[in-house]
């Protein structure tokens, strides 16, 4: 036995021995005696005193506690009578036994009060007076059923240990400090025959190292408290492998209530041990992903108590875990109470199905969709907020409204349809567009892909591909058949309803008579832009031709006098601002010409591989020719060729538009420049003045159709005045050109320090990308 053991165990023995000497009665002690009051008062046990004839005379705190009688109830009673005594082991207690005998020791069977039976160790004393006369009889006795049952339950669970799988019984009989070994499981643990016996020592040399110290403790606290010894500990048996194992025993005593053995058993934990920590890991696991959900989840016994609930569950309620868990749902948030919450759960519970609804939850303004899953000892809870869900779904039913009164209105021509080209649904105003019924339509007799002209389905593939993309389509024009077989001209936008059932809506507008106005403004503009071109190209040709035979005569003619030659290059420079005001007027016209086509969708590009190089060379020299006064300074790259897929007169155009534009602006002595510069998938042609520059403002509208730069050359002379007319079309065509050949423009400007035009122009694709 360890030390400390032994020395508990010394102390206990000691105190059953003062004990013992505390509650003995000496024989022959005279019933007049003064110390007798005190004995009896003093005693632990229940003293009961009577007369001769066995009739009660008096009786201790304990005896009145023990049996239940307060002493004037019994006081005069038989105790025989009174208490039914009877031998434990036989059927009655006699009378002529206790005449013959002085002192009886044994254990009776006796009645308490309320009929109920215990086992008593009992001393039967007569008291004699000074000559030696039988003067009284006294009754020590204890009740002993606690133990005597104990002793019956533990032989029967040692019996059943016994015959039991995996479980080990032992006794440890603690006076001579010997456990010993009474069944196979526990043999096999401390490989030692059955029937052996080993010391407390031995027997911790085999527990884990870690747990000698809590199982000291445990077998301390037993022997002073003389509750069950129970413990979960680990040993190590003879082949050094780790066995948890769980322990139960249980005290035996002597007569005296000093403990004198202790029998348990022990079963081997280790299997159950492996499938629990599987189990912890498998809750970890639920638990991290139960913590991971955006779903609130929380789970409620039968009663309504929350066993558990994960962070999310803890943020949608507004309660701290700490607050709910372990704690009745219904106590903390009172709320919840005769709610359709509590109505819900508790029809799941009853019917014990799995259950799914939302709701509204007034108090905290919040929309839920709950869904629950009934079991016979509970019941789990997933919910989330969807508050944001509901109110966009609100949203869109409003929206949808919005759009079934618009759709209703017939301001505008408009269908619902599909990529196959069934029209599922369309108003009146389009219905009316092309000369059908509400009827054709119910009878499935409309069909986008049938109506529509065939050159113009391509496109319709092209932007139904741009609201896949998109959702919304660009506005693009197309034409139709009525049903009388007439061509109706529509301009077409649309926007993607359903990506899975490849639905959209589409907005059509009857545009025949805008393309007939439209047709006949272009018919208008080309005979006057035929009807101007016819006297300015005599204007030109008369210009030229007099410049021709003026700079003849003079090559021919003798010398001439100072005053004739004044007059001819007077003539010669009138000649040279008549020609180029005509150029100017040429130009305007073809503006004019072109903004007309390009309202009308009618420019026509002629798309060929070309070297931008050449293009801008060609323009700058043509330029150079015609615009004498500047100088005009042209960077090329270091490539020789820069390939490009263009209109090779529009792109000319367009650099010719930005240099005659900063030639406006600038002064004659500041040169204008212009760039080409290779860039990873594209070119940039840039020109370059240092003329007064544009404001913010001027940057954000300079591209805008027929805008004109108020801030102009400050030269206020007529001749500046008329090279300075213009539409504000310049710009905004080379916009376009430029967007319809997929490239994009851009102006960098400082006010009072020049301003840098540039385009770019997408590369052309290899050979072998093509």
């Amino acid at each position: 036995m360890g030390q400390d053991t032994s020395r508990i165990y010394k102390t206990l023995a000691e105190q059953k021995k003062q004990q013992k000497n505390k509650i003995n009665i000496p024989d022959g002690l005279a019933s007049g005696d003064p110390l007798y009051a005190q004995i009896i008062a003093q005693t632990y046990d229940a003293i009961i005193l009577c007369d001769l004839k066995q009739n009660i005379v008096a009786l201790n705190a304990s005896a009145e506690q023990l049996y239940g009688w307060q002493e004037y109830e019994v006081k005069g009673q038989n105790i025989q009578t009174l208490l039914q005594n009877s031998l434990f082991t036989e059927n009655g207690l006699s009378h002529t036994l206790l005449q013959d005998k002085e002192t009886w020791e044994g254990e009776l069977f006796q009645a308490r009060n309320d009929g109920t039976e215990i086992i008593v160790r009992c001393r039967l004393s007569w008291l004699h007076d000074q000559q030696g006369n039988r003067t009284a009889m006294l009754l020590i006795t204890k009740d002993i059923s606690s133990q005597r049952k104990l002793e019956q339950t533990i032989q029967q669970q040692i019996q059943c240990v016994n015959v039991a799988h995996d479980i080990g019984s032992y006794t440890w009989d603690i006076a001579n400090d010997q456990t010993i070994i009474l069944s196979p499981e526990l043999s096999s643990l401390l490989n030692l025959p059955i029937g052996e016996s080993i010391s407390y020592e031995d027997f911790l040399f085999h527990v884990y190292p870690e747990d000698r110290m809590q199982l000291r403790d445990v077998v301390e606290h037993t022997l002073r408290t003389h509750n069950d010894y129970i413990l979960e500990y680990r040993l190590i048996d003879a082949k050094q492998n780790i066995h948890w194992v769980w322990t139960q025993g249980r005290l035996i005593f002597d007569d005296d209530g000093f403990p004198t053995a202790l029998l348990g058993f022990i079963i081997d934990m280790t299997n159950r041990h492996h499938i629990e920590e599987q189990l912890q890991e498998a809750n970890r696991k639920i638990s991290s992903i139960l913590e991971s959900i955006t779903d609130g989840f929380m789970h409620l016994d039968l009663y309504g108590n929350v066993i558990y609930m994960n962070e999310q569950a803890s943020i949608l309620t507004h309660h701290p875990r700490a607050s709910l868990i372990g704690r009745n749902l219904w106590e903390q948030v009172p709320n919840l109470v005769g709610s359709v919450i509590e109505e819900k759960i508790k029809l799941a519970q009853f019917t014990q199905q799995k259950l799914h609804y939302e709701l509204f939850y007034e108090p905290w303004q919040q929309w839920f969709s709950v869904n629950l899953y009934p079991t016979i000892s509970g019941i789990s809870i997933y919910y989330s907020d969807v508050t944001e869900y509901k109110e966009n779904e609100i949203a869109l039913r409003s929206a949808q409204a919005r759009f079934r009164q618009f759709f209703a209105s017939n301001i505008i021509g408009m269908q619902v349809s599909n990529t196959a080209g069934v029209i599922l649904d369309a108003n009146d105003a389009f219905l009316k567009m092309i000369g059908y019924t509400q009827e054709d339509l119910e009878h499935h007799q409309l069909n986008w892909r049938q109506i529509t002209l065939p050159e113009y389905i391509e496109v319709c593939e092209q932007e139904i591909e741009e609201l896949y993309t998109k959702e919304v389509s660009r506005t693009y024009e197309k034409e139709l058949y009525t049903k009388d077989g007439r061509r109706i001209s529509v301009l077409v936008i649309g926007a993607l309803l359903d990506r899975n059932t490849e639905t959209f809506t589409t907005l059509i507008i009857d545009n025949t008579l805008q393309k007939r106005l439209a047709y006949q403004q272009e018919t208008f503009m080309s005979i006057i832009g035929h009807e101007l071109r016819t006297p300015l190209t005599a204007i030109n040709g008369s210009i030229q031709l007099a410049q021709r035979r003026m700079q003849r005569f003079i090559e021919n003619a003798t010398p001439l006098s100072p005053e004739v030659e004044v007059l001819l290059n007077k003539q010669f420079k009138l000649l040279d601002q008549s020609l180029r005001q005509a150029r100017v007027q040429n130009r305007l016209i073809n503006d004019m010409l072109d903004i007309s086509r390009l309202a009308v969708d009618k420019l026509e590009l002629s798309l060929q591989p070309c070297n931008i190089i050449d293009i801008v060379q060609e323009t700058v020299d043509d330029l150079r020719y015609t615009e004498t006064d500047h100088t005009i300074k042209f960077k090329p790259p270091e490539q020789a060729e820069i390939k490009v897929i263009v209109d090779s007169d529009r792109i000319g155009q367009v650099i010719s538009n930005y240099i005659t534009n900063a030639l406006k602006y600038s002064d004659p002595f500041e040169p204008i420049t212009v760039t080409v510069e290779l860039k990873e998938n594209e070119v940039l042609v840039g020109v370059h003045d240092h003329g007064p520059g544009l404001s913010t403002e001027e940057q954000k509208h300079i591209w805008d159709r027929y805008y004109q730069v108020g801030k102009q050359q400050s030269d206020k002379s007529p001749d500046a005045q008329r090279r300075n007319v213009n539409l504000g079309l310049g710009l905004h065509i080379c916009q376009v050109l430029i967007t319809r050949h997929k490239g994009h423009v851009g102006v960098e400007s400082i006010e009072g320090q020049g301003s840098s035009f540039w385009f770019t122009l997408p590369l052309a694709p290899h050979e072998e990308d093509r």
